[in-house]
């Protein structure tokens, strides 16, 4: 899964993507269904090994603390959603959410 975010009209550089899933119960990190990120000086990123299944994105300026299911469970209205299907090539425009 790969992608851009933007702020406004300008590239969201540094910011923090969390990747995790719809299921409550997989919602441990680490695992292989919450990954971590950080997008590049021109808004873009690229996440790896997600297992098959329903995700949640959400890029935000920097997650503080530790990445309790409480917390994925509370981004989840502003997150987006996306699949993982075999070998689907999966791209997304996300907004920094602050």
């Amino acid at each position: 899964m790969s992608g851009v975010v933007t702020d406004g009209p300008t590239p969201a550089k540094s910011s923090t993507l969390v990747v995790f899933p719809e299921d409550p119960a997989k919602r441990q990190y680490p695992s292989r269904y919450v990954q971590l990120t950080r997008s590049g000086a021109d808004g873009t990123f690229r996440v790896d090994g997600l297992l098959d299944g329903s995700y949640f994105v959400g890029a935000v300026p920097d997650v503080s603390g530790d990445l309790q299911p409480e917390w994925m469970a509370s981004m989840r209205p502003r997150a987006t959603p996306f699949k993982i299907s075999g070998t689907a090539v999966v791209s997304l425009s996300l907004t920094l959410i602050k």
